[in-house]
């Protein structure tokens, strides 16, 4: 077998095996998620979200694009793993202590939502076991298992933890700890196989080496900044402006989007590294790679995005009960932008892999005003609805920057021809839909409407079984 052949399969294996522990550890975060919904109701679940939404801005502070950036140096470089995961680790540790300071000062500033003050305190403590994770050399170097065991380990120590502790709002303080705890004991198990791969995990201070880390990170950091700010930003208000009960709503809608976006996530943070091993120059071998992906995954995303505006009331009340009915807009709004984003982070990962990190900070800086300016002009009026509103329409028009951007400073990746087959296919599925009886039971709903999405597909030829075999081809043969 070629070295390039390896390549391709160890690819499709990891993403494989990514892909079976993503479904264990997102169903346990799943079920933690709903049963603290349940049991706390929409106000102590608004205040868990909006203390989470806060800290993904103090966690990117520590994270500084260091991971991403060391993901593609070590693809590069891989004699160096050691030198890059030390001083990142050194950097991540003392970025973490200034991340709690601010975090402390930034909890004071809570007036409206005091109750939301202690607990936003507790999962200051998780920027420590964020800091210490050191799971991106192990996916850089194709060792995912160890991926797979923390997140899994994580979400199960989380989840046991939850169900066992918390059963009402008084236990609301018992939930960042869970988190901080389930955390600690995952990475405890990771930087054991850490030594045992690649010996002791230390902390280092190269000078000249922190000072490349940092120029090129920042970049990165202050993008994926700009990308959470799209992510939730409109939690932050909400939570400001209409309290946590709205912020409760609106969340356990929103986690219901990241619940399907998280296997996204999961094949881009794969598929990275095997672009980057392609952006020498191969501009060729990358629009093809790119091109294939995209109508691969937008046979699938397309129908979610479709299918999801009329299973969004049947799930929500599945899921959290008919206490979260007042969330069902904003599900049918958000789920709609599913299909950008996973449409969107092929340009992301094509603009890291050719350098071009500051073309895409531009990109995300550019998104982020377009969801910062759309959210304070919304969500006055529209409350959680103008929230969804705001976020899904940032995706869009930043999905069509980065399409302009990538053609410009790399090639030409067209999307919408990937889409054409897939909408008209979903169209019909949705007509479909809309004449099954409304008290059919979702899952019967669900499976009608990929029945009837997958066969109109098959009667247009744009089923892409054909295009995932050349998928894998393609990565085996490179």
């Amino acid at each position: 077998m070629t070295g390039t052949s390896l390549r391709g399969r160890r690819f499709m294996n990891n993403f494989l095996l990514l892909s079976a522990a993503e479904v264990l550890s997102k169903g346990l975060s799943f079920v933690a998620t709903v049963h603290l919904a349940r049991v706390l109701g929409a106000e102590g679940f608004g205040i868990v979200s909006f203390c989470n939404a806060l800290l993904f801005y103090f966690m990117l502070s520590v994270n500084g694009g260091f991971d991403l950036l060391g993901m593609r140096e070590i693809t590069r470089h891989r004699a160096s793993l050691r030198q890059y995961v030390e001083n990142i680790l050194a950097m991540r540790l003392v970025l973490a202590a200034l991340a709690l300071c601010l975090l402390m000062l930034c909890s004071l500033a809570l007036f409206k939502t005091p109750a939301a003050q202690p607990i936003l305190r507790l999962y200051g403590l998780t920027l420590f076991s964020y800091a210490l994770s050191v799971g991106w050399a192990f996916q850089a170097t194709a060792r995912v298992g160890v991926v797979a065991i923390g997140n899994i380990g994580t979400q199960l120590i989380f989840a046991g933890a939850v169900l066992w502790l918390v059963n009402g709002p008084l236990d609301l303080w018992r939930v960042p700890v869970a988190q901080f705890t389930a955390e600690l004991c995952a990475m405890a198990i990771i930087a054991a196989k850490y030594r045992h791969a690649f010996g002791a995990l230390r902390c280092r201070c190269d000078p000249a080496l922190w000072k490349f880390i940092w120029l090129q990170g920042l970049p990165i950091g202050l993008s994926l900044m700009m990308s959470v700010i799209m992510l939730n930003l409109d939690a932050v208000i909400l939570g400001f402006m209409k309290g946590p009960q709205v912020v409760g709503w609106y969340s356990a809608a929103y986690r219901l989007v990241l619940l399907l976006l998280g296997f996204n996530t999961l094949y881009h943070m794969t598929l990275l590294p095997l672009i980057a091993q392609y952006a020498r120059g191969q501009h060729d071998q990358v629009k093809t790679l790119i091109g294939l992906s995209l109508r691969v995954t937008a046979m699938l995303a397309v129908p979610l995005g479709v299918g999801g505006v009329f299973m969004a009331r049947p799930l929500m009340e599945w899921a959290y009960g008919e206490s979260y009915a007042r969330g069902v807009p904003a599900l049918q709004i958000l789920i709609c932008g599913v299909t950008f984003t996973v449409i969107r982070l092929h340009y992301r990962n094509t603009l890291l892999a050719f350098d071009e990190q500051k073309t895409h900070l531009k990109l995300v800086i550019f998104g982020a005003l377009i969801n910062t300016a759309l959210n304070f002009m919304l969500i006055p009026k529209l409350s959680l609805i103008g929230a969804a509103i705001a976020t899904t329409c940032a995706e869009a028009i930043i999905l069509w920057k980065a399409a302009a951007d990538v053609k410009r400073q790399v090639t030409a990746i067209p999307f919408l021809a990937a889409l054409g087959k897939p909408a008209l296919a979903a169209s019909v599925m949705a007509l479909s839909l809309a004449f099954i009886p409304a008290g059919a039971h979702l899952f019967l709903r669900i499976l009608a409407g990929a029945g009837i999405y997958f066969a109109v597909l098959f009667m247009l030829n744009g089923i892409s079984l054909k295009d995932i075999r050349d998928l894998y081809g393609y990565v085996q043969t490179q």
